[in-house]
């Protein structure tokens, strides 16, 4: 249905953004990757449209190029606290912890009670060799739920997929988040 939508009208970003929506849930990234093209290329100014984007390269392993897109989404949406978290994983991926670590304290200061986006913040200070503020925070964090454990996980396995990332200065940390149930 989109797919004809797209044929009949290809200068409609809407049809371009839905048919890589149904790509994305059919797994099909590259193809989702092409339509989101399009779709930014048409309004590069929704923050939407490059968010979807940004998180379609970075599901891909594509970090530097999906922190392009992130970036420009967290510009268009300054207070998105989770446009500004999928940025900083994605700095992350792409071995450019101090930039993810400006990035999360920002998105701290809008939701400052977040223990995952903490964690991701202690991860991002551990890849900048800042081991002591990241030992810091992980110990005065508090337990992780179930929730926050299930969304540090899949931000960490997104910077293990991307190119050359190998999470050394976290190796240590995966899996010891404490949870609660």
């Amino acid at each position: 249905r989109y797919r004809a939508a797209v044929e009949g009208e290809p200068t409609r970003a809407y049809y371009h953004f839905k048919l890589a929506n149904l790509l994305m849930q059919m797994n099909k990234l590259r193809a989702a990757v092409s339509e989101l093209k399009i779709a930014v290329a048409l309004e590069p100014n929704d923050a939407f449209y490059n968010f979807r984007l940004g998180d379609a390269l970075l599901r891909m392993g594509e970090a530097k190029e999906a922190a392009g897109h992130l970036r420009q989404a967290v510009a268009l949406a300054p207070y998105d606290d989770y446009y500004m978290v999928r940025l900083a994983t994605a700095l992350i991926a792409a071995r450019r912890p101090h930039e993810a670590i400006t990035t999360l304290h920002e998105a701290l200061s809008l939701t400052s009670d977040n223990r995952a986006y903490l964690h991701l913040l202690a991860d991002a200070y551990a890849q900048a060799g800042m081991n002591r503020h990241s030992t810091h925070i992980r110990n005065h964090t508090g337990e992780l739920n179930e929730y926050e454990e299930e969304f540090l996980t899949r931000r960490r396995a997104e910077c293990a997929r991307a190119g050359d990332f190998a999470p050394q200065g976290l190796l240590p940390h995966f899996g010891q988040s404490k949870r609660t149930h």
